[in-house]
């Protein structure tokens, strides 16, 4: 069973530059979780926990006659809970910059 909430705005000025920003939740129950036991040469799916991931995501785009600029920015964190055991939240971050 999966459940995800997910929210983007964005504004746009044509032709010039054009920002929109995204928030989501993503929560999974009951994941297949793929396992292997390479000593014993035993493989199995089974069902684990829960899984999912929350973040917000930001990008803006300049354009001009020399080209597009474009500016990215991911903020979220990725969680497996088992057994009611949430592990320690480690946020990560990424920005990436592309000339189109």
């Amino acid at each position: 069973l999966a459940n995800t909430i997910e929210a983007e705005v964005g504004y746009r000025i044509p032709g010039k530059f054009s920002i929109t920003a995204n928030a989501y939740s993503i929560n999974i129950t009951d994941p297949i979780v793929y396992l292997a036991d390479e000593a014993n040469g035993i493989y199995t799916y089974t069902n684990s926990g829960r899984t999912g991931s929350i973040g917000v995501d930001g990008v803006a785009r300049f354009t001009g006659k020399w080209g597009n600029l474009q500016l990215q920015y991911s903020h979220y964190h990725r969680f497996l809970v088992d057994n009611g055991l949430l592990p320690h939240i480690r946020w990560q971050n990424h920005l990436r910059v592309r000339l189109l």
